[in-house]
């Protein structure tokens, strides 16, 4: 049992973004009323370490839409973190 943990969801955009990243930006400029970039550090329930980008639910897909235009294969990954883990 876990007690005092709360549970969200977030949407991180992590790994080689350099290439893409005026895409991003583009997106996010769009769509987001707040235009402030935050970067997170999130450890999982499994243990995995991920640093990247949040990215408002807003922005989702048009920004998979994007990425995907000139992707091969676009994969997306679902993991678990405790609120905690973000700071």
């Amino acid at each position: 049992m876990i007690v005092g943990l709360r549970r969200r969801t977030y949407h991180v955009l992590s790994g080689s973004v350099l290439a893409v990243w005026a895409r991003v930006e583009h997106v996010l400029a769009a769509r987001s009323a707040l235009n402030k970039m935050q970067v997170v550090r999130i450890k999982t329930d499994d243990g995995l370490k991920i640093v990247g980008t949040v990215i408002p639910k807003n922005c989702v897909d048009p920004l998979k839409e994007t990425l995907a235009s000139d992707a091969v294969n676009v994969s997306e990954q679902k993991f678990e973190a405790h609120e905690r883990g973000l700071k």
